[in-house]
């Protein structure tokens, strides 16, 4: 009785530990125009590029190192992912 009690208390403890560990990350979805200056940083989150973006003039954008950034496929599976610097 008393190893059942010993093994169920390691395996709430290792559960607990496991949760503890776990990161939420926040999906931040964009699209549309940038008017003033804006940074996407690396700080876990994931930036979701649902549409064409224009950054206004005298707004900058700035993209963090590490940033991860996908691109919404359109419904009909047709479209370009990609990102155009000028």
């Amino acid at each position: 009785m008393k190893k059942i009690i010993s093994i169920s208390k390691f395996i709430l403890v290792l559960v607990l530990f496991l949760l503890s560990n776990l990161t939420v990350k926040a999906i931040n979805e964009i699209e549309g125009v940038i008017v003033k200056d804006t940074i996407w940083g690396s700080d876990g989150n994931v930036i979701l590029v649902n549409g064409d973006i224009t950054i206004a003039k005298g707004a900058t954008l700035t993209i963090q190192p590490g940033t991860v950034i996908k691109f919404q496929t359109p419904s009909n599976g047709y479209g370009d992912k990609c990102l155009i610097v000028l």
